[in-house]
């Protein structure tokens, strides 16, 4: 057969179509030459997939050749094909199987003998019944919480969990799972709410059977937490929201920054920042917004206010050097100023104990942030933390025994990537981290730690305030275990929470 149109008896119309005609001949293998290549013999390996027992799962799975290629989905029963595998050995592997379902004999191997062979594969799946567990809550008291719940079991020995929706009007809801042990928790209770069951609580699960989970759930009324709102912009304003996420209420407005809001012991005035005359000074106003008055001169920077327990005197951090900032004290009315820390590298953070004798502060004195411990007078400072991450922002547990701090806790990798977190300490022994965030703030019962909730982009490497929300550390009662989190109080760029007392 000859692959060439004669250009000298036809125009263009006949050239084109020549062409065509012995490009499809070729790819027939139409060719008088003994010396063509011939067709390439394609192997192909047909998987059939067979699933029997109880609570099959209807979405199927995927079958993966050399837990390298990939994957292809099939039906729980039905077949797929995969083309052109390379002679020798394969393994096939199916994937997202439901954990009540198991492959008889595990991961298979297959062999291809030779270019062009044809093999075939059958895998079968066994599923035994899933167990079915009623959960259901019941709510009592104050300021209960509108926003429902959600139950979720871990499964113990194997990356698995199942999560359930539940109302407060309708706390009822049941879960189906694998056999085996979990571990439950009842997530999304609102601040003001508690139970001594909410988890974590173990239950086995047995194929087949019914069970039962009860949870109560006590609410009080809700308490007030000043924050501030569109926190890190020259435009911060100060607000309080209720701690169960309700109730948001303004209560500066002006063009200014308004920061580091902290209640006054009574919970009837509020101290905080303000650029709101041209220069950072500590003003006090009432619970309200009204009554703005302002406590420091505008000579200097002063910033983070923060009261005595006794509500008579207030510690702030000012910068009268060009080279640092020291911890200050001042009466509640902004007279009797007194200096409590002399050094030329940054003192700031204060927080009084609850006793009043005592005032945690970070530090870089040693080179590195760290946190720190004064008496109330500035005399006998020690250092509590070492670490090489920055350590700031220490918050005393309302019994006086653990301190609760921000870290940032960087990876060393290639991105650079750094992220804060929430880390408690006792006065001795180890700190133990429990959960991201910054500006921890413990509640007054001390059953949690509310935080400045931060989001993170490990590609970016930037982090974005994303929030308020509460942790609630050591749920477990043991001094490991990582703390949980109950709902966000806000979303947005919101910051800097205090609790009123």
């Amino acid at each position: 057969m000859r692959c060439a149109g004669d250009r000298t008896r036809a125009g263009r119309l006949f050239v084109v179509t020549a062409t065509f005609a012995c490009f499809a001949a070729l790819l027939a293998g139409c060719s008088d030459d003994p010396s063509s290549p011939r067709p390439r013999a394609i192997s192909k390996l047909t998987v059939v997939v067979s699933t029997s027992g109880d609570d099959v799962d209807a979405n199927g799975y995927f079958v993966i050749i050399d837990r390298s290629s990939h994957p292809l989905h099939v039906q729980a029963n039905g077949r797929v094909t995969f083309y052109n595998l390379a002679v020798g050995s394969h393994s096939v592997d199916l994937t997202e199987v439901e954990p009540n379902c198991a492959v008889d004999g595990g991961s298979a191997t297959v062999t291809i003998s030779a270019p062009g062979a044809v093999a075939d594969m059958d895998l079968h799946v066994t599923c035994s019944a899933l167990g079915s567990v009623r959960v259901t809550v019941a709510t009592t008291g104050t300021d209960v919480d509108a926003n429902g719940y959600t139950v979720v079991a871990n499964a113990t020995g194997f990356s698995y969990s199942v999560r359930g929706a539940l109302s407060t009007t309708d706390a009822t809801t049941a879960l189906r799972l694998a056999p085996g042990r979990y571990v439950t928790t009842l997530q999304g209770v609102a601040a003001n709410c508690d139970g001594g069951d909410i988890g974590p609580r173990e239950l086995d699960v047995v194929s087949g059977a019914t069970q039962t989970l009860d949870f109560a759930v006590v609410c009080e009324p809700a308490r007030r937490l000043a924050y501030v709102g569109a926190f890190e912009t020259e435009n911060a304003e100060i607000y309080t929201v209720r701690s169960d996420g309700m109730g948001a209420v303004r209560l500066t407005n002006n063009l200014a920054e308004d920061t580091d809001p902290a209640w006054s012991p009574d919970g009837t005035r509020i101290a905080f920042t303000s650029r709101r005359d041209g220069w950072h000074a500590i003003y006090v106003m009432n619970e309200d917004g009204s009554n703005v008055t302002r406590l420091t001169p505008l000579t200097w920077a002063s910033f983070h206010p923060v009261w005595s327990p006794d509500g008579t005197r207030i510690a702030f951090v000012s910068v009268r050097d060009v080279v640092a900032a020291d911890v200050y004290v001042m009466n509640a009315d902004g007279t009797g100023e007194r200096r409590l820390t002399d050094h030329r590298a940054v003192d700031t953070d204060p927080a009084w104990s609850p006793d009043g004798a005592r005032i945690a502060f970070s530090s870089e004195r040693d080179g590195n942030a760290e946190i720190y411990i004064m008496n109330a007078d500035g005399s006998g400072v020690t250092r509590l933390t070492r670490d090489d991450a920055p350590d700031g922002r220490p918050a005393w547990s309302p019994d006086g025994t653990r301190l609760a701090f921000a870290s940032t806790q960087c990876d060393g990798g290639w991105y650079g990537y750094c992220y804060p977190r929430v880390l408690v300490t006792g006065l001795q022994g180890p700190p133990v981290a429990v959960g991201p965030g910054n500006d921890p703030a413990w509640s007054p019962d001390g059953r949690m730690i509310a935080v400045t909730r931060i989001a993170c982009d490990y590609y970016d490497p930037t982090c974005s305030i994303v929030g308020l929300g509460i942790l609630v550390p050591f749920s477990d009662g043991t001094s490991g275990s990582q703390a949980t989190w109950d709902p966000e109080l806000t979303a947005g760029q919101h910051g800097k929470p205090t609790w009123r007392p």
